[in-house]
């Protein structure tokens, strides 16, 4: 169903319009405000901080793993292979053999006394950590392994892809970032900063898929495990639901759907709640209607109202939505 125009997303919508909508809440995690309170500097004092730190898409991938943003982590090169290093101290130790005379018939033979002084082996140097946001050689491993759908190969190291973009739109919702415009100086600061302070991501790696093959359903991953199914409804033949993988970007717990409708017309539909647009004009949201399980929507994934509640807190900003 149409929204209103995001001038910082890709894409155009035709005859947009979201007449009466209320934004009653953006996502389901801390504050703006309260992100902010959390973190020791402000944006302007971190870029001062970390100016020096180049960025690069591979580092981005590195820290943003590390950060548990991304469904995949990093294995740093140097944690690979466990090598067992024993360490003998000795002590600097004094022997001393006493002289002795020995006595023949004709003649005397003396052995002077001798001192002999073991030093102690130096201590290894303990070997240097690399810094936290230094770009390190080492492999990404999937961290979980009941993800389905083309996620695993929507993702490639050093690739700006949607997954990537996903993960970036998730931090910058959680810091209290605006994530319609991509990666900028202030969400790379904040990564880096993130970074070194070892500012995990709070909340659990979800996703989204949803298959059009009937009866339609939707399947919610959470941590890599499939934990919820509903029946959906998708786009009609006039109005398909696009296929492909897309983060959300927007989100509403209740709102007003108005436009245009294929045939010619208008509809104005208040009151659809917990909604979570992820492409354009289409979006999960709950929605009443006699059955479900095949293509009756106007490109929206339909859910009765209590599936849509369940589903809805798994769906922040920047979550993967797959559509089959």
């Amino acid at each position: 169903m149409p929204i209103p125009n995001r001038p910082l997303l890709t894409g155009t919508i035709a005859a947009t319009l979201l007449a009466g909508s209320v934004l009653v809440a953006p996502f389901s995690m801390a504050s703006a405000a309260q992100v902010a309170g959390r973190r020791t500097n402000s944006s302007s004092n971190a870029a001062t901080r970390y100016s020096h730190v180049a960025f690069s898409i591979r580092l981005e991938d590195q820290l943003l793993a590390t950060l548990r943003y991304l469904p995949v982590t990093f294995v740093p090169a140097s944690t690979k292979k466990t090598t067992t290093t024993t360490t003998t101290t000795t002590t600097s130790t004094t022997t001393t053999t006493p002289g002795t005379t020995t006595t023949t018939p004709g003649s005397t033979t003396t052995t002077v006394a001798t001192t002999t002084t073991t030093r102690p082996k130096p201590k290894p140097k303990p070997k240097k950590k690399p810094s936290r946001t230094a770009l390190q050689k080492g492999s990404f491993v999937w961290r979980y392994k009941g993800l389905t759908g083309p996620i695993r190969s929507l993702w490639k190291v050093g690739t700006n892809n949607v997954v990537l973009q996903g993960a970036v739109m998730n931090f910058q919702a959680l810091h209290g970032l605006a994530w319609n415009g991509g990666l900028n100086t202030a969400t790379w600061d904040a990564i880096v900063e993130a970074a070194v302070k070892q500012q995990y991501d709070p909340t659990s790696y979800d996703y989204v898929t949803v298959d059009q093959q009937q009866p339609e359903k939707l399947r919610l991953y959470v941590a890599g495990r499939h934990i919820y199914t509903s029946f959906v409804n998708t786009g009609i033949s006039s109005a398909p639901t696009q296929s492909g993988t897309y983060p959300v970007y927007l989100r509403y717990t209740v709102t007003t759907m108005s436009g245009t409708l294929p045939g010619g017309g208008t509809y104005h539909d208040p009151g659809i709640p917990w909604v979570s647009y992820f492409h354009g004009g289409d979006a999960l949201h709950g929605f009443l209607r006699s059955q479900y399980g095949y293509p009756q929507s106007l490109g929206c994934v339909e859910m009765p109202f209590a599936n849509a509640k369940v589903v809805w807190p798994y769906t922040p900003i920047g979550t993967l939505v797959t559509v089959n």
